[in-house]
C-alpha cells in the first residue's frame, strides 16, 4: 500500500465555476469567485476558507488575490474505514502551516508542513507512519512528529521535532524547506512551550538557558528558474540563460545551497564566437562540446564539467593559431559518455594518426587508454558506458572495462 501524502491539486478542478450572465463576472478569476464569507487568512490578498467535500468533510482552499492559482491545502473526511482530519496551526501572509492525519486499516500518518498558496508548493517538517499491514510504511524514512511549530510571513519556520526517543531537536527551516538542526536535548530541557519566533529568529530554552538563532534563508540556487531544467537530477539545476552578447550562459548549482556557477558560454557574433553543446547530463556533471573562434584562431573541445565542485577535465581538444597548431595533441571525440560519479570514455581520433583510442578517464581526468583500432575495428555507435562498465566491439568481438576513480 502507498502512503497518503500533502494535497496540493488545483482546487479549480474540484470547483463547479458558478455560470455568470454578465461579461464583468465572467472574467473573475476563480480566486475572486471564491466565496470567503469565513475567511481564515489576515491579510487582505489571501483567501483561505473551508468548503464542505463529499467525503463527509471539508476542504481547505486558498489563493493570492487577484488571480493566484486556488489550491486545496488540507482535506479531511469520513468513509467508514478511512478518516483524514487536520488542524490549522497559523496562517502567515500567503503561508499556511497545517497539521494533517490520516488512517485506515492499513496504517495511518500524521504530517506538519507549510503551505505557499503563491507558489502552490509545500515542505514537510515533520511525518510520522504506523503500519496496520506489513508495507505500509516506509522502512527508509524515520518517524518524526513535530511537538510546537512556528511559521512566518516569509515562510520560514522552526520546530521541536522528536523521534521516538526522549531526544528532541530545533529544526529551522527556509521558505523552499531546507532544513538546519539548531540545537538538540532531552524534551525536559527543551519544553515545547518555550519556543517561539520573532521575524527571522527563533528562540527557545535549552536546561532554562535562553538560545536563539537566525533561521535559514533562500540560498541563490533555490532562486535560480528551472523552468526548462536541462538536469535530470532533482537536487541538480541546469539552465540557459541569456546574456548582454546576444548568446546564452549555461548556468548551474546543486541544490539546496550550492554555488551559482556559470557552466559555458555562447557568443553568436562579434570579434569572438564561442559555441557549446551539452552532450548529456549525469547527477552533478556535464558533458559538453565547444568552440571558439577569434582573429587569432579557432578550437574545440570536448570536456566534463562537475557543478558541485566547479572543476573540469578535457577528454579532447584541438586548436590552431595564426601560426599553425597551438595544442600539443589534436584530438577530437567521436563519441563520449559520463556518469554520475564524473568518470567518462571517450572514442578519440587524433590528428596525423590513422587509429582510434578507446579512452577512460578518472572523475579528476586522470586516463587510461583502454583500447585501439581503426573506425572501421572500432565503429563509434559501439561505444557505451553503463554505471562503471564501458561496452565496446573491436572487429566484430565484444569488449569491456571497468572505470574506477
Amino acid at each position: 500500500m502507498r502512503r497518503r501524502g500533502l494535497l496540493l491539486a488545483p482546487a479549480v478542478a474540484l470547483l463547479a465555476l458558478v455560470s455568470s450572465a454578465g461579461a464583468a463576472d465572467q472574467e473573475r478569476s476563480a480566486c475572486q469567485k471564491l466565496s470567503a464569507k469565513h475567511d481564515l487568512a489576515p491579510a487582505k490578498r489571501v483567501k483561505l476558507v473551508r468548503k464542505k467535500n463529499d467525503e463527509g468533510g471539508n476542504d481547505l482552499r486558498g489563493c493570492v488575490l487577484p488571480r493566484g492559482e486556488v489550491v486545496k491545502v488540507a482535506s479531511s473526511s469520513d468513509e467508514f474505514t478511512t478518516v483524514s482530519s487536520y488542524e490549522l496551526l497559523q496562517v502567515a501572509g500567503h503561508h499556511v502551516l497545517v497539521a494533517s492525519s490520516f488512517s485506515s486499516q492499513y496504517g495511518g500518518n500524521e504530517d506538519t508542513y507549510a503551505v505557499d498558496l503563491k507558489r502552490a508548493k509545500a515542505y514537510t517538517l515533520a511525518s510520522s507512519c504506523s503500519e496496520g499491514v506489513d508495507g505500509f510504511c516506509n522502512p527508509d524514512k524515520p518517524d518524526a512528529t513535530a511537538t510546537r511549530a512556528l511559521l512566518n510571513s516569509s515562510g520560514q519556520s522552526v520546530a521541536i521535532v522528536s523521534r521516538s526517543s526522549d531526544l528532541v531537536t530545533v529544526e529551522g527551516f527556509s521558505a523552499r524547506g531546507a532544513r538546519r538542526v539548531l540545537d538538540s536535548g532531552s524534551a525536559s530541557e527543551i519544553p515545547a512551550s518555550s519556543l517561539k519566533l520573532d521575524g527571522h529568529v527563533a528562540s527557545w530554552k535549552n536546561n532554562g538557558a535562553e538560545k536563539s538563532a537566525k533561521l535559514p534563508g533562500v540560498s541563490t540556487c533555490q532562486r535560480l528558474k528551472a523552468k526548462h531544467d536541462l538536469a535530470p537530477a532533482r537536487k541538480v539545476k541546469l539552465v540557459e540563460q541569456e546574456n548582454a552578447d546576444g548568446g546564452k550562459d549555461l548556468v548551474g548549482c546543486v541544490l539546496p545551497a550550492g554555488q551559482f556557477r556559470i557552466i559555458a558560454t555562447s557568443r553568436p557574433q562579434g570579434p569572438s564566437v564561442d559555441r557549446y553543446e551539452v552532450l548529456q547530463v549525469a547527477g552533478h556533471e556535464v558533458l559538453l562540446h565547444g568552440s571558439s573562434t577569434t582573429p587569432y584562431g579557432t578550437g574545440e573541445s570536448t570536456y566534463v564539467y562537475d557543478i558541485k565542485r566547479g572543476q573540469s577535465y578535457l577528454l579532447a581538444q584541438t586548436c590552431v593559431d595564426d601560426q599553425g597548431a597551438g595544442c600539443k595533441a589534436r584530438t577530437r571525440a567521436r563519441r563520449a559518455f559520463v556518469n554520475a560519479q564524473g568518470q567518462s570514455v571517450a572514442l578519440l581520433k587524433t590528428e596525423g594518426s590513422k587509429e582510434l583510442a578507446v579512452v577512460g578517464f578518472k572523475s579528476k581526468g586522470e586516463s587510461e587508454i583502454l583500447d585501439t583500432g581503426t573506425a572501421a575495428e572500432i565503429p563509434a555507435s559501439s561505444l557505451s558506458l553503463k554505471g562503471h562498465v564501458v561496452r565496446w566491439s573491436h572487429s566484430g568481438s565484444p569488449r569491456q572495462a571497468t572505470l574506477s576513480g
